[in-house]
């Protein structure tokens, strides 16, 4: 049998609950569970998708300060139509002028404007690109327990933010006890093992030879890992059903993921959506959450 999961980043209190239902009614009134990542604490974006204009005001928003929300996802919870996953502690950016050096600026007004100046290109850090060890482990573990108070339920989720990961953000996840929706980042991070050098070279074996990710969960000292495939305003539909048809043939948990945001701004993304959960219905995928994807496997 294989598993089919929607997953949805960015949720935080910034978030307007209508926005939600909106998106995933449809979806819900199917039966079919959403895998939400949630920011305990996030800073607020602007212009997100849109790296010319994006800027962020660094006050943290608690999640639970957005009552309607969590009164909302709690209801969810509790029908069995949404997971929640952790989504890094507050979403916090840098901006550098460089891809791979330099820690950066925070990615407020000033300093986004002052390094695009000129038409400069920049490049986004994600908070657990940047953070360093110290923070990143105590912001982790008082994110998950907050979002454990606050819908009490088991965290068993990271999304990583971007899909960035250093390695004292990995050491700080596994301190957490937690699995990483997404495989991101050089093998090394995860520190030396057997386990983790047997996983790299399966990684990217399969990838070299058949031209996919490689599509089950991979198992690490201290965590798993699995794929997931991004639904955004770039993406090849026809590439993303070919690679569902493929993961259908080999009995392999599929994870679709996406932000509401976009769905919310770009109609044909969100009817993209429904396709491709008609199109599991006709592959025989059974809906589950990204959790339940991570005990499927070969």
């Amino acid at each position: 049998m294989c598993f089919f999961a929607v997953r949805d980043d960015d949720i935080s209190a910034w978030t307007d609950p209508g926005d939600l239902d909106f998106i995933y009614n449809p979806l819900w009134n199917k039966g079919i569970s959403i895998s939400f990542s949630v920011i305990p604490a996030a800073v607020k974006d602007f212009h997100p998708g849109d790296l010319q204009r994006f800027y962020q005001e660094t006050p943290r928003k608690s999640l639970i300060e957005n009552v309607e929300l969590v009164t909302f996802l709690k209801q969810k919870l509790d029908d069995g139509l949404v997971e929640i996953m952790q989504h890094g502690y507050d979403h916090q950016y840098r901006v550098a002028k460089s891809r791979l050096w330099g820690r950066g600026e925070l990615a407020d007004k000033r300093h986004i404007g002052k390094l695009r100046e000129g038409n400069r290109e920049v490049f986004l850090r994600g908070e657990c690109r940047w953070k360093e060890l110290h923070q990143l482990q105590e912001e982790t573990l008082r994110g998950k327990s907050e979002l454990e108070r606050i819908f009490h339920c088991d965290i068993k989720v990271f999304v990583p933010p971007s899909n960035q990961l250093s390695k004292a953000a990995i050491i700080a996840i596994d301190n957490a006890g937690l699995d990483i929706s997404g495989i991101v980042g050089l093998w090394l991070d995860r520190g030396f093992s057997m386990t983790n050098f047997f996983s790299f070279v399966k990684r990217w074996l399969y990838r070299c030879e058949r031209g996919y990710p490689f599509p089950y969960p991979l198992d690490y000292t201290r965590h798993r890992e699995l794929v997931a495939y991004s639904l955004t305003p770039s993406t090849n539909i026809e590439k993303l059903i070919e690679i569902m048809e493929r993961c259908s043939s080999l009995n392999a948990p599929f994870v679709l993921s996406t932000h509401y945001w976009e769905l919310k701004k770009f109609s044909h993304l969100q009817e993209s959506l429904y396709q491709l959960c008609h199109k599991a219905d006709l592959l025989g995928f059974q809906y589950r959450t990204v959790s339940q994807c991570f005990r499927s496997g070969q």
